[in-house]
C-alpha cells in the first residue's frame, strides 16, 4: 500500500512537472504569437502610411486643369502639408515658400468685402473638417484632445510659430505671435474657419471660431476663441475701411521694397515668417479660382492694381535710363507676390515673360494677370502695342508680353 502511494506521488509530481513545462511553452508561444502579430500590425500599419504617402507624392505634379471631378484640390494641398511636417525631405523637395506680404496681400483679396469673408470663413470651415478627417485616418483618436495637438502642429506648419492655446470646458483659445502690422483690419478669417471646421469635426458639434484680436489690427498676436456663439454679422467690410488698408500696405511694401534693394532678387523678401505654397492655395483657392467670381475677381484686381500704379507714379513721375530699369524691378517684385514670376528679357524692344506654376495655370488667373499687369503698368507701357503670346509647356503657362 505504501509502495501504490510513493508510485501515485511520483507520477503526481511528475505530471505537476510537465504540466508547468508546457505551461511555460504554451506561455512564451503565445507571447511569439502576440509579437508576431504586433509585428505584423505596425507593418502594416508602415505600408499603408507609405502606399498614402506615395499617393500624395504622385499627385504633387497635378495641374489644377486636369484634376478629375472625383479629387479635391483641397484634399491634396491638405495631404501635402501633413506629410511634409512628417518627413522633412519631402518639406524641401514640394514646398515653394512665401512672404508675410504674399499672405498678407492674398487676405486683402479674398476678404474685399463682407461677402467674400463669409464665403472664405465658409471655405475654411471646410478645410478644417477635411484636415480633421485626414489626421483622423492616420491616427484614429482616442480624445479629443490629442485631435486639438495635431491643429496646432498643423498651423506650425503653415507657416504660424510658437502657438499656445488653452482648452476650457465651454471655448478654445489660440493665441499666435506675429508680426505687427497697422492695417486696422482683422485678417485671418480663414484661419477662423479653419480652426472652426476642425474643432466641430472632432466634437461632432457646430463651434464658431472669431479672431478677436489680430497682428493686422494694433495686436503683437492673433487670438482665436472658438465657442457656440455664432454672428455672420461680424463680416460686414465697410468698403472705405478695406481701401485704407490696401493703401496702408502698399505704402509700407513698396518702402520696406526700397530699403531692401539688395533682396530684392530673392523670392522671400522682407519678412521673418514664410508660409508654404500649399497654404497659400489651400486658402486662395476656392475664391481666387473661382469662375463664377470671376467678374468680382476681375474687378478686384483692377482696384488694387490701379492703387499700386498711382504709389509708383509718385516715385516714377517720368522714365528716365537711369531710373527704369528700377521701376520693372519693382513691377516684377509686385506680381511676384501674386506667385508670378517674372522675367525681364529685354526693356528696348519691350520683352516680358510672366511665368505661371502648375497650380495657378488656369486660364482665369492667367486673364486676371494680364489684367494686373496692365493696370500697374499703365502709363509707363502702351498695351495696345503690345502683343501677346501664351505657351503650355509641361501643364504650365508662360506669357510673353513684347
Amino acid at each position: 500500500m505504501k509502495k501504490q502511494k510513493k508510485g501515485i506521488i511520483k507520477n503526481y509530481n511528475k505530471t505537476k512537472k510537465i504540466n508547468k513545462i508546457s505551461n511555460k511553452q504554451i506561455r512564451k508561444s503565445y507571447s511569439k504569437l502576440q509579437k508576431h502579430k504586433l509585428e505584423n500590425i505596425l507593418k502594416h500599419q508602415k505600408e499603408t502610411r507609405k502606399t498614402k504617402q506615395n499617393n500624395i507624392i504622385n499627385l504633387k505634379d497635378v495641374t489644377i486643369n486636369n484634376i478629375g471631378s472625383n479629387i479635391l484640390i483641397e484634399e491634396i494641398l491638405i495631404n501635402k502639408l501633413i506629410i511634409s511636417k512628417q518627413n522633412k525631405s519631402y518639406k524641401n523637395k514640394v514646398n515653394e515658400y512665401f512672404s508675410e506680404n504674399s499672405m498678407l496681400l492674398k487676405n486683402l483679396i479674398i476678404n474685399f468685402t463682407g461677402t467674400l469673408s463669409k464665403l472664405n470663413y465658409k471655405n475654411g470651415l471646410f478645410a478644417g473638417k477635411l484636415l480633421y478627417h485626414a489626421y483622423n485616418k492616420i491616427y484614429n483618436y482616442a480624445s479629443y484632445n490629442d485631435a486639438l495637438w495635431h491643429l496646432i502642429e498643423f498651423l506650425e506648419s503653415c507657416g504660424y510659430k510658437n502657438i499656445v492655446f488653452t482648452s476650457f470646458p465651454d471655448k478654445i483659445t489660440i493665441k499666435i505671435p506675429n508680426i505687427k502690422q497697422d492695417l486696422n483690419l482683422n485678417t485671418h478669417v480663414f484661419e477662423a474657419g479653419l480652426i472652426s471646421g476642425f474643432i466641430t469635426a472632432s466634437k461632432n458639434k457646430l463651434l464658431f471660431a472669431k479672431e478677436a484680436k489680430c497682428s493686422n489690427n494694433n495686436s503683437d498676436f492673433c487670438e482665436f476663441i472658438c465657442d457656440e456663439y455664432n454672428n455672420y454679422n461680424d463680416f460686414r467690410t465697410n468698403s472705405q475701411n478695406i481701401d485704407k488698408s490696401i493703401e496702408k500696405f502698399i505704402e509700407s511694401y513698396l518702402r520696406d521694397l526700397n530699403r531692401n534693394k539688395r533682396d530684392a532678387k530673392t523670392k522671400i523678401n522682407y519678412s521673418a515668417n514664410i508660409y508654404p505654397e500649399s497654404y497659400y492655395y489651400l486658402s486662395s483657392f476656392p475664391i481666387i479660382f473661382n469662375n463664377k467670381l470671376n467678374n468680382y475677381m476681375k474687378l478686384i484686381f483692377t482696384h488694387i492694381a490701379i492703387k499700386f500704379n498711382q504709389n509708383l507714379l509718385k516715385e516714377f513721375k517720368t522714365i528716365t535710363k537711369k531710373n527704369q530699369k528700377n521701376l520693372f524691378e519693382q513691377i516684377q517684385q509686385i506680381l511676384g507676390l501674386l506667385d508670378i514670376t517674372v522675367t525681364i528679357n529685354s526693356l528696348k524692344p519691350l520683352n516680358i515673360s510672366l511665368m505661371f506654376n502648375y497650380l495657378n495655370s488656369k486660364k482665369e488667373f492667367i486673364d486676371l494677370s494680364i489684367i494686373f499687369f496692365n493696370n500697374l503698368a499703365n502709363g509707363y507701357i502702351n498695351t495696345k502695342n503690345t502683343a501677346t503670346q501664351l505657351k503650355n509647356i509641361n501643364g504650365k503657362y508662360i506669357l510673353t508680353i513684347s
